[in-house]
């Protein structure tokens, strides 16, 4: 009698909830499932990390330990965007994994990153409010306004103001 073992050791990922995420809903995420494909001999933990998008997304929880008797009940992670206000576009992100375990053939297993967008919400613009009616005469009367810009700048913004007709407007 031989006892074949014809398990293969590996980590599989479930569906993701979604393909992106949008920055401007705090409550919007994606979200996968993952479980190791055999029983390991010791403790196996998978450690998330997304250095190239640490302030589009944070994943939580960032690692998932499963252990000989919860090998086989999935664990989730959470992918959720962070919202700030500046404009840098829709960004892919890829979470990696980095797997540690005092069983040989899960220790330092290479697995596939998950990719999920972040979906800016920003949009940069220059925003010019003024009173409204304004009306100028010659006698040197002034009106004024405010300028906003529509997102966070990366840089100094220097805005010149001009006129179209400077012999009437100064």
């Amino acid at each position: 009698l031989e006892n074949v073992d014809d398990e293969t050791a590996g980590v599989t990922f479930g569906t993701q909830s979604a393909a992106y995420i949008e920055e401007s809903d705090p409550s919007d995420a994606v979200k996968f499932a993952l479980k190791l494909d055999s029983e390991p001999t010791a403790t196996v933990t998978l450690t998330a990390a997304w250095s190239d998008c640490l302030q589009q997304i944070s994943v939580s929880p960032s690692n998932v330990t499963f252990t000989p008797q919860t090998w086989n009940v999935a664990a989730s992670m959470t992918v959720t965007g962070l919202n700030d206000a500046v404009d840098d576009g829709d960004t892919t992100c890829a979470v990696s994994f980095a797997v540690a375990s005092g069983d040989a053939v899960y220790d330092s297993m290479v697995l596939s990153n998950i990719s999920v967008e972040d979906r800016d919400d920003d949009t940069a613009a220059l925003n010019v409010v003024a009173a409204p009616g304004i009306v100028l005469d010659e006698s040197g009367t002034t009106a004024s306004f405010t300028v906003v810009l529509g997102s966070e700048p990366t840089h100094d913004v220097t805005v010149a103001a001009t006129s179209g007709n400077t012999a009437e407007v100064a």
